[in-house]
């Protein structure tokens, strides 16, 4: 099922997580209602690596937590991993902080890692996945991190022109000659398109 906004995707995953992610035959975590949004974590962006963010109920006139994803997301299974972290924190209403009840839940759902990042384990991954294929593809274009309005980078004028990962997840950067960036550009090691910058 294709959704049209990425808010009506993300309410879909967290319906679609209560089922098969919260609540397995090994264990019943339920997750309260919660609002949902796109939006930079405390009006941040490229100064900060935070993905998601969860406001507790003193922070809302609704009374419902909210959560924001960072629209530097695009790829699905990051995008749950981030959800599926935030969705910990509306367990308790932001209690615990990444200690406590919060470190109970990420292992027993199935998360590793640190429990400041949104890593999920095999069997967390297998889910997610199905979820993917019920809800379909996140309807979304990643916003890159320090382009200005309007999408223009401004051009290298050295010699050896900078050429890094289009998906950006990945920091992959080189350096290239404009001759050999004129005959084309590389493919990165993680799969996606390079371009210049």
């Amino acid at each position: 099922m294709a959704h049209e906004t990425r808010e009506g995707w993300l309410r879909a995953a967290a319906d679609e997580m209560r089922k098969r992610v919260f609540t397995t035959a090994d264990h019943e975590f339920e997750v309260p209602e919660f609002q949902v949004s796109v939006g930079w974590p405390k009006g941040k962006r490229s100064d900060t690596n935070v993905i998601g963010e969860c406001f507790n109920t003193a922070w809302t006139e609704t009374g419902l937590p909210s959560v924001f994803i960072s629209p530097k997301l695009k790829a699905e299974l990051e995008v749950l991993g981030c959800l599926a972290h935030e969705m910990i924190h509306v367990r308790d209403n932001c209690e615990s902080g990444h200690r406590g009840h919060f470190a109970y839940v990420f292992k027993h759902i199935g998360m590793i890692g640190k429990r400041t990042q949104c890593a999920v384990g095999d069997e967390m991954k297998v889910r997610l996945l199905e979820i993917i294929d019920a809800i379909g593809p996140y309807p979304h274009a990643k916003m890159r991190v320090g382009t200005p309005a309007g999408g223009k980078v401004k051009k290298q004028t050295t010699r050896m022109l900078k050429v890094i990962c289009r998906d950006g997840d990945c920091g992959y950067t080189i350096r290239a000659a404009r001759s050999w960036i004129e005959i084309g550009l590389p493919t990165c090691v993680c799969g996606s398109e390079m371009m210049e910058v």
